[in-house]
Formats: C-alpha cells, sequence, structure tokens
C-alpha cells in the first residue's frame, strides 16, 4: 500500500512542477503578445521596418532576411535592413506595438494601414488606421504622441493577457473606405 501511495505522490507532484512550467512558458510566451502581427507571427504584415526611415516608402520585407525580435518575427527587404534593426530594434520598431497610435490616444487598440498610414515623428514610426487617421494624428501630433505613450503600459498589458478589443478594419466597413485588408 505504500508504494501506490508513494507513487501518486510522486505522480502529484511531477504533474505540479509540469502545470508550474507550462504555465510560466505561457505567462512569458503572453508578455510579448503586444506586437501587430499577422495569424503566422510576422510583425506589420511583413513590412520592412528599417525602409520607412531609409527609403521614406511602404517597403515590403522577405522572409529570407528576417529577424525575431518581443515575440514577433520581422521581415526586412535586405540583410543590411535586418542588420540595422537587430543592432537597435527600438530605434526603428514602430510606436505602440505597431498598433495605431492615434487608437493608443484615445486608449483603445486598432489595426493601422502600412502604406498609407504611417508617418516618422521626431525619429520615431508611428503607423495609424489609414491615411486620414494619419493626417488627422500629425495634426494635433504633440498632444496625441503624449496621449499615446500615457495611455500605452495599460494597453499592453491588456495585448499581453488577451483581455484588449482590437479594432479591425473588417469588422468597420463604414470606417474602412480605402478597402484595406490584411495582411496588406
Amino acid at each position: 500500500m505504500s508504494g501506490v501511495l508513494n507513487w501518486a505522490r510522486g505522480t502529484a507532484t511531477a504533474l505540479a512542477a509540469a502545470t508550474v512550467i507550462v504555465f510560466a512558458a505561457a505567462a512569458h510566451a503572453d508578455a510579448n503578445r503586444h506586437i501587430n502581427t499577422t495569424p503566422e507571427g510576422v510583425a506589420i504584415d511583413g513590412y520592412d521596418t528599417v525602409a520607412y526611415f531609409t527609403t521614406g516608402s511602404a517597403t515590403k520585407g522577405d522572409a529570407a532576411h528576417s529577424a525575431e525580435w518581443e515575440g514577433a518575427t520581422w521581415h526586412f527587404a535586405s540583410a543590411e535592413n535586418r542588420d540595422t534593426f537587430t543592432a537597435d530594434p527600438a530605434a526603428y520598431a514602430p510606436q505602440h506595438g505597431g498598433w495605431c497610435s492615434y487608437a493608443a490616444s484615445d486608449n483603445y487598440i486598432a489595426e493601422v494601414d502600412v502604406i498609407d498610414g504611417w508617418s516618422i515623428q521626431d525619429g520615431k514610426l508611428y503607423l495609424n488606421w489609414d491615411v486620414d487617421t494619419k493626417a488627422a494624428f500629425m495634426e494635433e501630433a504633440d498632444d496625441r504622441i503624449a496621449n499615446a505613450h500615457e495611455n500605452w503600459p495599460g494597453l499592453k498589458t491588456g495585448l499581453a493577457e488577451g483581455s484588449a478589443e482590437i479594432s479591425r478594419h473588417a469588422d468597420y466597413p463604414d470606417y474602412n473606405p480605402h478597402g484595406i485588408v490584411h495582411p496588406q
């Protein structure tokens, strides 16, 4: 009988330890779930975040030139852009996890238009819902940026915990006059 009890205790202890390990791994993975990615985990629809700075245009990246950062895969148009990014990711990554900065300034999460909804302000990349939202963001850039930065920690936590609701282009056809579909 004591052999059965010892086996049961050992099994229960092993199961408890495995459960803790699984939950710890899940918590670590979720901590980086704040980046705007495709279902496959590719950041900002596979566009090259360095190219916004170097070419002044939205440039589709290539999976052959990719890097992992903050739990997402980032694609780049060249190995040089990838290496530039990996040397200082925070300098090139879009603000607010690549989500709409205008929305973040109003304390909610929304998808972005990576082709026409981007701007660089004070050396930082900001993405927005669409070209019209970008224009509104830029008109009030100082206030919008300050509010978005203030709101971002709470929004980031909501994304990491899976409790944040995300405004998606497909869900708001009346507010998507440019017909944005993801991935772009």
